[in-house]
């Protein structure tokens, strides 16, 4: 009878309760949390029993039944997953939009040589712009002539191209109040005297603010058209046929002459429009 009482109460003596009553012990009550893991939680209840019945705690701490059972919840999980993965997803389309210094190679590669190629990584846009043409008088003022327009990226990471712009910059030693530039195009400069060839008006935005004055009391008065047809078809009469331009400028009250030659404009026009061809 004692030899059977001995071979009864050995085995209980080897476990614990939280062994014996704690039911199925999993994979992550047995494994220790590794770095930046939460800690295992102890079992109140297994803990006390141990204390106060079963004189082998240590036995519930090696098979790790002194736990808690790991908590999992399918729906969390699942949910975790597709935040993370639309986050990344997310992340990704964000990126799409950012202008790369390899885009700009390549770009410059593609677009007429004779065009300034000028990335702005930060804003996330290249500006695409003809050489300043310089027009003057001897004893009068300067005229400061450039065409260009903005290539960006959408969220997709497909190339958009903005309307072709036209930068007016007059210099003189007084205020012209510029409104009107009247452009006539012919084969010579004789015959855009005798008011012979193609005519165009380009209408300037109102200028808000006119205090630019350089400390030689030279004034500055600048202009940016946007979007004007009258422009586009001037470029393209240059580009198509090698024609002097002769240009108009319309203040309040007065007017100045001018002239580009079709040798300083004509390339020009014909590679910025090439390059807004190529992105439509």
């Amino acid at each position: 009878m004692k030899k059977l009482l001995v071979i009864l109460i050995i085995p209980f003596l080897l476990t614990a309760c939280g062994t014996i009553f704690g039911g199925h012990i999993s994979e992550c009550q047995k494994s220790r949390p590794g770095s930046g893991e939460p800690s295992r939680t102890i079992r109140p209840a297994a803990f006390i029993g141990d204390l106060l019945f079963c004189p082998t705690l240590g036995v519930d701490f090696l098979t790790g039944a002194i736990y808690k059972p790991c908590q999992y919840n399918p729906e969390t999980h699942t949910s975790n997953a597709v935040a993370t993965s639309t986050s990344n997803k997310s992340t990704s389309q964000v990126n799409k939009d950012v202008i790369t210094k390899y885009e700009v190679k390549l770009l410059k590669k593609t677009l007429p040589s004779s065009l300034v190629i000028r990335p702005d990584y930060i804003e996330r846009r290249i500006w695409i712009e003809t050489p300043e043409i310089t027009t003057s008088e001897i004893y009068g003022s300067t005229r400061k002539h450039k065409f260009y327009f903005v290539i960006t990226k959408d969220k997709e990471g497909n190339f958009h191209h903005g309307d072709l712009r036209y930068k007016f910059t007059y210099l003189g030693p007084s205020w012209l109040f510029l409104n009107k530039i009247y452009v006539l195009t012919a084969k010579t400069n004789k015959e855009t005297l005798q008011g012979i060839g193609n005519q165009y008006e380009i209408e300037v935005p109102y200028l808000e603010k006119r205090d630019k004055v350089f400390s030689d009391a030279t004034i500055k008065e600048e202009f940016d058209i946007v979007n004007n047809e009258s422009v586009v078809k001037w470029l393209k009469d240059v580009a198509a046929n090698n024609v002097y331009s002769r240009l108009r400028y319309y203040g309040n009250e007065v007017y100045e002459n001018d002239g580009i030659k079709a040798s300083n404009l004509q390339e020009y026009a014909a590679s910025i429009l090439k390059a807004l061809e190529l992105y439509n």
